[in-house]
């Protein structure tokens, strides 16, 4: 059955950035029970267990683990990458699965994530942001400069 909004022709409405109410979808919120990584140590966000899965190496990973926010976690492992640590040779390629799985245990872990995320309905979930993000969101927010793929998930 169309809805009222395809019947009119006009589009569903949209989530153009993770922010405020929806701030929740976005890799930087703090998860109270934490995100399970691969070695064993539990972290507060997606992004410090995606930053850390970049790692070939248990030291960066440890290292990262222990950022105090998801936006220090993305700036340790930059710092971690110029400094010579090794990236997984497949990285480009299984990053998009790793946040996939990473996010599907923060709302499957989370039932209170999980029903705010089922409340947007149809709504197309869109990661704007205003720093050439352009794989994961778009640049700028409120355009489809780019592809979108934390939305998608």
């Amino acid at each position: 059955m169309e809805s009222n909004l395809e019947h009119r022709g006009k589009s569903p409405k949209r989530v153009e950035r993770f922010l405020r109410k929806f701030y929740f979808m976005n890799n930087m919120f703090k998860i109270e029970r934490g995100i399970d990584t691969p070695i064993g140590v539990r972290v507060p966000t997606t992004e410090h267990a995606y930053q850390m899965s970049k790692f070939v190496d248990d030291e960066p990973k440890f290292i990262i683990a222990n950022a105090e926010t998801g936006m220090d976690s993305k700036t340790t492992a930059q710092q971690l990458i110029e400094r010579g640590w090794k990236v997984r040779d497949d990285w480009e390629v299984s990053k998009f699965g790793i946040m996939l799985g990473y996010n599907r245990q923060k709302f499957s872990e989370n039932r209170e994530l999980a029903a705010k995320l089922i409340g947007t309905g149809s709504m197309m979930l869109v990661e704007g942001n205003n720093h050439g993000d352009r794989y994961w969101g778009v640049d700028p927010p409120r355009s489809n400069n780019g592809d979108n793929r934390l939305g998608e998930i």
